[in-house]
């Protein structure tokens, strides 16, 4: 059985779009339904915003099929299985990639990206969120978009400022609970063999996540032994 192909930020965009591009921890790109679509699934090393401004797209993210469209935000964290099924003519959309270590470099305890619920599973693939909250993050990537891209040594600070100040939002939206959640329907499969591949690739996906966070806080142990780390209390 071939192995899923996992990209980087800039692989994927040469895929993509035929675009080159530096292989940045953070890139905010443009996609349209003119861009190639990639005719298998395959992981990504990145964390994924996409908010649509025209048209509509769909994909499938752990065997879990959905929608997006222009008042919804499409989120994707690293390693998850994706795929771009189809998009209309005039499908449009920003989307923030940025890595671990963009984000762990922003936030004050590098262990808050556990907290952020939005990015662990099962949450939806699909948020959609009210007419307040859509313009909000909209002027939050206009401002990381006009002020802060490209991203060069002296942006990158309060780039990310900007992008933490974004997550918050998210945060906050998914912790109320009260976005309208996708239909996130099995087609074509048997629903037991489904469900027991999504259980597989949650458990993987949470103990990759785990231990990348551990890889990035060492710790040592007393007496000269050297521990590999530790969790986040």
């Amino acid at each position: 059985m071939a192995s899923l192909c996992t990209y980087s930020i800039a692989q994927l965009l040469h895929l993509i779009t035929g675009q080159f591009i530096e292989d940045n921890t953070f890139h905010l790109g443009y996609f349209t339904g003119q861009d190639r679509l990639l005719p298998y699934p395959y992981r990504v090393h990145s964390y994924a915003l996409g908010v649509p401004v025209s048209g509509s797209l769909s994909g499938s993210l752990n065997l879990d099929t959905f929608e997006v469209q222009p008042g919804q935000i499409m989120i994707i964290s690293p390693g998850q299985i994706h795929r771009i099924l189809s998009c209309s003519a005039d499908f449009a959309m920003r989307s923030l990639f940025f890595t671990d270590a963009f984000l762990t470099n922003c936030l004050r305890n590098p262990a808050q990206v556990m907290t952020l619920g939005f990015f662990q599973p099962p949450a939806p693939i699909v948020m959609t969120l009210t007419r307040e909250e859509w313009q909000r993050i909209n002027a939050l990537i206009d401002v990381i978009e006009h002020h802060y891209w490209p991203v060069d040594q002296a942006a990158s600070q309060p780039g990310g400022f900007v992008l933490q100040a974004l997550l918050a939002n998210l945060n906050h939206i998914y912790n109320k609970g009260e976005f309208g959640r996708s239909d996130l329907t099995l087609t074509n499969r048997p629903a037991e063999l489904a469900n027991q591949f999504r259980r597989l690739v949650t458990q993987h996906y949470l103990t990759m996540r785990h231990v990348s966070v551990i890889e990035r806080n060492p710790v040592k142990a007393p007496q000269g032994n050297t521990a590999i780390g530790q969790s986040g209390s």
